[in-house]
């Protein structure tokens, strides 16, 4: 009986001291699990921050493209790359009467003139260059003149058949207006030479009831002949007269320019100089 007894106890003691043994093991075994859980969770949230900071400065970067940059980098995209150009143009010269008029010339009348040829061009963003050897007519049928200086009745009558080949330049600088349309303005300079023939002819009123210089005048033959009118000095005959034979191209231009396709360009040209107005049409090819 004692023998059992003491076998139990045993027993007893046995098992508490193992449950004893285990209850101290298992915290430390929770305590690890624990620990590792704490570190794989670090480890989680620092690649979370680096992604949070990763996409915070993308967003930053992002954000820095205000609209204003946005749409300077999207002109820069359209920016026009600088080309050359090879086209023709065609004007119309006016030089009004009212012009003459204005410098005390007596008579003569509103002319047209016209002229055109070749051109060669460079043209960039906001510049262009336009280079052209071109020829114009400067013909004036019979037409009253007078200076200023002049008597009352020392009228003569000029006629032209004169021509002019024109090497020039326009230098235009170009604003866009909407899409495909340009406003351009600048200038024009160049250097004529001239050639053909030019008549002076002495004049007087045969009627002196038609003082009117466009219907009444006829010419003087010779000194003091046919009339008293008839210059006795120095006297023009209806023949060739000498005149400066280089003449100057000073413009100033102002137009549209139309791109009807990214090789095909027009222009519409209007201007004031040394040739009174002009109105002008071109066309380029873009090469």
């Amino acid at each position: 009986m004692k023998t059992t007894h003491l076998i139990a106890w045993a027993c007893i003691v046995a098992l508490t001291w193992s449950s004893a043994g285990l209850a101290q093991d298992a915290p430390a075994e929770d305590a690890a699990g624990v620990d590792l859980g704490e570190d794989e969770a670090e480890g989680e949230a620092t690649d979370l921050e680096d992604e949070g900071e990763d996409f915070e400065q993308d967003t930053e970067e992002g954000q820095s493209l205000d609209p204003a940059t946005a749409e300077e980098l999207a002109e820069e995209v359209k920016t026009e790359p600088a080309k050359f150009l090879l086209g023709a143009r065609y004007r119309i010269m006016v030089v009004p009467q009212f012009l003459i008029n204005a410098f005390g010339v007596e008579g003569g009348r509103t002319i047209v003139l016209h002229g055109g040829g070749p051109e060669f061009g460079f043209s960039q963003e906001k510049f262009e260059i336009l280079l052209s050897a071109w020829f114009a007519g400067y013909a004036l049928e019979p037409t009253p003149f007078k200076a200023p200086s002049d008597p009352p009745d020392a009228f003569e009558i000029v006629q032209s058949n004169l021509s002019a080949a024109y090497i020039s330049g326009d230098f235009l600088w170009k604003q866009k207006l909407v899409e495909k349309l340009d406003f351009h303005i600048g200038v024009g300079a160049g250097v004529g030479i001239v050639f053909g023939d030019l008549y002076r002819n002495e004049a007087y009123f045969p009627d002196p009831n038609n003082r009117d210089p466009y219907t009444g005048l006829a010419y003087c033959t010779a000194p003091g002949v046919p009339s008293p009118q008839c210059p006795l000095g120095e006297y023009m005959a209806n023949g060739p007269s000498e005149f400066w034979p280089v003449y100057p191209w000073l413009t100033f231009q102002t137009g549209l320019r139309y791109e009807v396709s990214r090789e095909f360009i027009t222009r519409l040209d209007v201007g004031a100089g040394s040739s009174g107005f002009w109105f002008g049409l071109g066309a380029d090819y873009g090469l």
